[in-house]
């Protein structure tokens, strides 16, 4: 019986661009993996006095899209709570939280699971 384990990650990233090229992306999950296939997301929390808006409900969507690809390919499933995701009302790119949550997942999955074909 192959059990799964839960694990912490925290993302934090920032980049200062000239013509539109800045992003700052930030959080902290506990990420709870999971036999069945299915991902869920959730927020727990947002930076500061912030309040859910268009910014953080796109961006937890782009790091539910990130995750699923990523436990897909390791043949995984799992829940993820997001705490004190940061949204920057200028530098705020959804996109990046897709792209740098891969990065953190495939890394950690990598070091738990060497062989994607195990899961």
């Amino acid at each position: 019986m192959s059990t799964h384990p839960s694990f912490a990650l925290r993302l934090k990233h920032a980049v200062l661009g000239a013509s539109g090229g800045s992003y700052y992306v930030h959080y902290r999950a506990e990420v709870d993996l999971a036999a069945e296939t299915s991902v869920t997301v959730e927020l727990m929390s947002l930076q500061g006095e912030r309040k859910p808006d268009d910014l953080s409900r796109a961006s937890i969507v782009a790091i539910r899209q990130a995750a699923e690809r990523v436990l897909t390919r390791f043949k995984v499933g799992g829940q993820i709570k997001i705490h004190d995701l940061g949204i920057h009302d200028v530098d705020c790119n959804p996109r990046q939280y897709d792209r740098w949550t891969e990065r953190i997942l495939t890394a950690k999955l990598e070091e738990l699971y060497p062989d994607p074909e195990v899961g």
